[in-house]
């Protein structure tokens, strides 16, 4: 029959319904089902809180502070500009607002529309209580999908121990579970059984290829200029790779944009002065931070006073850091950020027949945009220039040679976080790296080049209350780049036939990889989680250590033909709990780890800082599996943590070891640090850290025999003992005299490392006594302390 409109012909929201009469529905039908769907549709709305957080007293952007809507479960974290978006459906809400060492804001919102919040945190007084404060931004941590992430503030390790009179972040780092120093007293640093090179430093997001000063005593980064840093070690998020253990991410300081301040401090080591303040307040600031050793200025006159002699003789370090930003508009800030590092070593002889001279440094530079699109889109665009350099230059006789490397990047990075919703992330980006590689190799100039692409993505959304997952890629492509000359060799490591010559920038081989980063996170309670993940990272720059020196001899290399990617594939679960009233945090970790492509030398490679032959290495395995258990407290007089860490790292090479397992010269079994912070009163406060770990594994001959009147050694079996347990106790006491000047305050820092003088092997060595002639021929083995009982005491002031 024909289709007629009648009277039962229904209107709604542009939408016409034709209906025959004979097969109509009742309107009383028809209404109830549109007010459902109107009442779905308003249930389903929601609204964004967005804003940044800062500090009232300087205008420092506050990273990592946790905004809690309470009673929801639900809440975000800063990013690393201090901006945050939190979205809710329409409602009423109490949120929280709260930082370690600052006063909590907690005030009630009416959410019907977008809000632009701007949040200042003021510095909590001695008085108040820290419980809320730690509680949320602990709680938070439960709530995170994340494992093996460490977060501090420079404020919150102040009163820890210096080394030589120097605050130093490398040394805390060092402290935390599945941490170890490479050696004693050295800036670089093993995570989790990988080797030092494997750890990505970044800096303002520029890489930091060398982190010591004083031959890695000391750590490049000057604690007066930064203003947090973060360390990954399990859980590493998809934006972050080009290293296979671990990312320490640290943030400089943005300049008071309030007020002209200062601050400084005079050492036995180094003395520093750092200054900052607003060129437009609350629009454009900047700090400029200079850092010197006195070792020289102190040593040469105490030399010259007991009859010694430092005429041609020298060492000193020193580094700048410097920054400014511009607030262009609410939605627009630039950020403009240097670093530069130098270390100079002389040595000579009096008569001048003879002088070594060394300098080295780190040099970055990193220009980022901030663009917020909307109060859910952010975005971040990043030009950086970084490198690392050494020269080093010898004379004898008046003849001179000079032996130069140096690794240099540029790069464009940029990424956009996009905050769908209360309990959805969705962050993409993408780098792209152009390195330069120049080697001095037996007086043969080698200039070699990579491109590094690298595009990511990461998902971060909620299943229900209880469920949170992360998941991303990370897309990787490495290309190996001329001038370079192919050659086949024979089994003695020589060139038989010339294959073919690469022009400059001709890609000679090519890397691809596709890396998966999958973490998932359940609440058991509210105040406990258990957490699962996977990630695999690549390398494609790597460390050749060969000088068996502690001078910066090494050299970086790039992937290329013979030498492949280095990768790792970790897998780890992890259980998170608040207690005791929420002033106790405890979590525990347990990881595997796989890693392939490793680089070491051959057994009869004779070290040498003019060798960098791709010849010389072998290439080989490692795994590592243990697990972290740690306890810390944030709250009160009394802070701090204890951590545990069991490690069993091993390594195998088919030309090592008769191609049997051995373990890795990273292998700490077990490692304990007790770490503890207490605040008497305003002018008192005392701070200690207590290590005591296994011994590291080495070599030595299973037995020695004369040939032809040389004594030899037999080597049987790589890493077959072991330097005894090491331990160490610091102590540290900060006096704050009371203020003469309103706007001058000091204090002063005493420090004791190595408080009862253990002697702790760093090498050992074998003295050979008597003649075998006379029957009394005896070989002793001895070793060598590094750091004994060593006193320190500064002065630091602030205006």
């Amino acid at each position: 029959s024909e289709w007629i409109p009648s009277d039962d012909q229904l209107l709604f929201s542009q939408y016409v319904c034709f209906v025959k009469s004979k097969k109509c529905k009742t309107m009383k039908h028809v209404l109830l089902l549109t007010v459902f769907f109107i009442s779905f549709a308003t249930f389903g709305q929601t609204y964004t809180l967005s804003g940044y957080v800062t500090d009232p007293a300087n205008g420092e952007s506050l990273i990592g502070v946790t905004i809690m809507a309470t009673g929801t479960n639900k809440g975000v974290v800063t990013n690393n500009y201090g901006f945050y978006s939190l979205s809710l459906p329409t409602g009423n809400y109490r949120i929280i607002i709260s930082y370690v060492g600052y006063e909590p804001l907690d005030t009630t919102l009416n959410l019907k529309g977008n809000i632009s919040l701007n949040v200042t945190l003021h510095e909590k007084s001695q008085k108040l209580t820290e419980i809320v404060i730690t509680a949320n931004s602990d709680r938070e941590k439960v709530r995170k999908t994340g494992m093996g992430t460490e977060t501090l503030t420079m404020k919150s390790i102040s009163n820890l121990p210096v080394v030589f009179g120097e605050s130093d972040v490398l040394k805390v780092i060092q402290l935390m579970p599945g941490v170890q120093p490479a050696s004693e007293g050295s800036s670089g640093f093993n995570v989790r059984g990988g080797n030092y090179d494997q750890n990505l430093l970044l800096l303002d997001e520029a890489v930091v290829y060398n982190p010591g000063h004083i031959f890695s005593f000391v750590s490049v980064f000057n604690d007066d200029a930064i203003n947090s840093m973060t360390l990954y070690k399990g859980t590493m998020p998809a934006e972050y790779g080009g290293r296979a253990s671990s990312v320490l991410d640290i943030s400089m300081k943005e300049g008071n944009s309030k007020k002209f301040s200062g601050k400084g401090s005079i050492g036995i080591i180094a003395s520093k002065l750092t200054l900052e303040g607003p060129v437009i307040k609350d629009k454009c600031s900047f700090l400029i931070s200079a850092r010197r050793s006195t070792i020289d200025l102190i040593a040469k006159p105490m030399m010259n006073m007991h009859g010694g002699s430092m005429q041609n003789d020298n060492y000193y370090f020193y580094d700048l850091n410097a920054k400014i930003n511009y607030k262009f508009s609410d939605k627009d800030r630039l950020f403009f950020s240097n670093y530069f590092g130098r270390d100079v070593f002389v040595f000579g002889t009096d008569d001048n027949r003879f002088k070594f001279d060394i300098p080295w440094g780190n040099l970055t530079s990193t220009l980022r945009w901030n663009h917020l699109f909307s109060d859910k889109l952010f975005m971040n665009v990043s030009f950086i220039h970084n490198g690392f350099f050494r020269d080093m230059t010898t004379t004898q006789d008046g003849f001179s040679e000079t032996k130069n490397s140096e690794i240099s990047d540029q790069s464009l990075k940029a990424d956009l976080t996009w905050y769908t919703s209360f309990n959805h992330r969705i962050k993409t980006g993408g780098q792209v790296i152009n390195h330069l590689f120049t080697v001095d190799n037996d007086n043969t100039i080698e200039k070699r080049r990579g491109a590094e692409f690298s595009v990511f993505i990461l998902d971060e959304f909620d299943l229900g209350s209880d469920w949170r997952f992360n998941i991303g890629a990370r897309f990787n492509q490495f290309n190996f780049m001329g001038k370079y000359d192919e050659y086949s060799y024979n089994e003695n490591k020589e060139p038989v036939q010339f294959i073919r010559s690469y022009e400059d920038f001709e890609t000679v081989k090519t890397y691809r990889n596709v890396e998966p980063r999958i973490s998932v996170r359940y609440m058991v309670n509210e105040k406990s989680s258990v957490k699962i993940a996977y990630t695999q990272n690549s390398q494609f720059v790597h460390l050749i250590s060969n000088s068996g020196s502690a001078l910066p001899l090494d050299f970086w290399v790039p992937s290329s033909k013979l030498v492949k990617p280095q990768l790792s594939n970790q897998f780890s679960i992890g259980y998170s709990l608040n207690f005791f009233k929420d002033m106790l945090l405890f979590t525990a970790e347990a990881y595997g780890k796989s890693m392939e492509n490793l680089i070491e030398f051959g057994d009869d490679f004779v070290p040498s800082y003019t060798n960098n032959s791709e010849l010389d290495y072998v290439f080989g395995e490692g795994t590592s599996h243990g697990f972290e258990l740690m306890l810390k407290k944030n709250t009160g007089k009394l802070q701090g943590w204890i951590g545990y860490t069991f490690c069993n790292t091993n390594r195998i090479f088919d030309d090592l070891n008769d191609g049997n397992e051995f373990p890795a010269n990273t292998d700490i079994r077990h490692d304990l640090s007790v770490v503890a912070m207490y605040a008497l009163n305003q002018h008192w406060s005392f701070g200690m850290d207590f290590v005591f770990k296994s011994g590291k594994p080495f070599t030595v001959p299973t037995s020695r025999y004369y040939m032809d009147g040389e004594l030899v050694d037999q080597y049987t079996t790589r890493n077959n003992v072991r330097l005894p347990a090491y331990n160490r106790l610091d102590i540290s006491a900060t006096y704050k005299p009371t203020p003469k000047y309103k706007r001058f305050n000091s204090e002063w820092v005493f420090a004791i490392y190595n408080v009862y003088n253990r002697m702790n092997p760093t090498f050992v060595y074998f003295d050979n006594q008597g003649t075998t002639s006379e029957n009394d021929f005896v070989t002793k083995t001895k070793s060598v302390t590094l750091l004994p009982f060593m006193p320190s005491v500064s002065y630091k002031f602030n205006f």
